[in-house]
């Protein structure tokens, strides 16, 4: 399964201030969610949501935040996404 991020327009009256000089950067090709979630899985010290203590990854920091603050991430975002 595959999400599009979207992509806010600026507001009209900041049109103007709009720098199209670096045209270079490829329009047709769009993140998708699959591309955030290859870049989770990599191994990147990470901070506790809820003390200082540092972990190896983003799933060892999750995995202690459940165990020892009771607080699951995951959880929360697929509540919140059924509630949309």
């Amino acid at each position: 399964m595959s999400f599009k991020v979207p992509q806010q327009p600026p507001p009209a009256d900041d049109v103007s201030d709009i720098d199209d000089s670096d045209s270079s950067e490829s329009t047709s090709e769009e993140e998708t969610w699959d591309d955030w979630v290859s870049d989770s899985a990599t191994r990147v010290a990470t901070k506790s949501l809820f003390d200082d203590q540092v972990f190896a990854s983003v799933t060892e920091a999750l995995e202690h935040d459940k165990e020892a603050h009771g607080f699951a991430l995951e959880e929360v975002c697929k509540k919140l996404c059924t509630h949309l």
